[in-house]
């Protein structure tokens, strides 16, 4: 995963699409008595590796466990990772100093010197946030509690205040697709407020582009209170989503539109995103969900091929075929 072949994550190939693509867990952790990495007057970076790396070794015994300093890893390979969030592509001078780890099994990844000490993340497929927090947590578990940085009522230190406490954050990239092609996604924006979760788009724009909803709160509630909590809003975006229904002249209209699209040379990522929509919701209601992981496959394609996402750039080429290979396995 890190320095072998650029292979599509399993989880950006989703389950049914019909809430989230995948969802995230990330932990914050921070050793005593040394400087946040991202301070400059940090002078703890090398000592930091070195006590994670003698760590890793002591508490995994056996496992099969990848790492290597990110200044190692050649340009292409970094912007894979980044592509897919696997490492950030903002405060890119700050990876200089950072080590990544991945975790086989279960398939967590672990930033060292970054904004914190240790970075824990774990992705899942589709809405599976309690899988990404239980795996996560079992490699953030077998670090001993004394050796981080913890005020008198034990919440975490953190460099972002946002993580401080409990030091974990939750997300789930929408794709909601009965939502999208009502055009009613904006409608479920308000209720997060309310959950005390944000929403922003995955791409930038919000109400075109899949959307990821974050937890804000990291402070007041214990972590499987927020996990639950988070889980319960994915369960009640579900609902809604079933509850949603297209007419039949709509349904038309879909089919329609996307024979007008196949036709064009060249699609935007705009037409993609449109194209991406559609199909999903009809793959849904037909049942067919083995084409989803296709869909998302020529989705993944096209972040890595992109070197940005604007709705009208014509940077869609060569994948008509596939999109009406998979259109006609539905429709017919």
């Amino acid at each position: 995963m890190i320095e072998g072949s650029n292979k599509i994550p399993l989880w950006y190939r989703g389950d049914d699409n019909s809430v989230s693509l995948y969802s995230s867990v990330r932990v914050c952790r921070n050793y005593k008595n040394m400087t946040f990495p991202s301070s400059k007057k940090c002078k703890d970076l090398k000592k930091c590796i070195e006590l994670t790396d003698a760590l890793v070794m002591s508490k995994f015994p056996g496992m099969d466990i990848e790492s290597a300093d990110v200044s190692s890893l050649n340009t292409q390979k970094i912007s894979f990772l980044q592509k897919f969030r696997i490492l950030p592509a903002k405060e890119e001078d700050l990876l200089k100093n950072s080590r990544l780890y991945y975790f086989t099994e279960p398939q967590v990844f672990l930033l060292v010197n970054y904004y914190d000490h240790l970075n824990f993340f774990c992705h899942y497929k589709g809405e599976s946030i309690e899988k990404a927090y239980s795996g996560c947590m079992k490699v953030v578990d077998a670090f001993e509690k004394d050796m981080f940085s913890r005020d008198s009522n034990g919440n975490y230190h953190t460099s972002d205040l946002g993580f401080f406490g409990s030091g974990l954050k939750l997300y789930s990239v929408l794709t909601l697709p009965s939502l999208m092609v009502k055009g009613n996604i904006l409608t479920v924006k308000e209720s997060f407020g309310v959950n005390r979760i944000s929403f922003r788009g995955f791409f930038g724009s919000v109400g075109k582009d899949p959307a990821i909803i974050s937890s804000k709160d990291s402070f007041s509630k214990e972590p499987l209170a927020m996990t639950d909590e988070f889980t319960a809003v994915l369960r009640e975006l579900r609902k809604t989503a079933l509850g949603v229904t297209v007419s039949k002249q709509e349904e038309r209209k879909i089919i329609e539109k996307n024979r007008e699209l196949f036709q064009r040379r060249h699609l935007t990522f705009g037409d993609f995103i449109d194209i991406y929509y559609m199909l999903s919701y009809m793959a849904l209601k037909y049942r067919c969900k083995n084409v989803i992981s296709e869909l998302n496959m020529i989705l993944a394609k096209l972040i890595l091929s992109a070197d940005g996402y604007s709705e009208n750039e014509a940077v869609v080429k060569d994948i008509t075929e596939e999109i009406i290979t998979i259109s006609e396995k539905i429709i017919n």
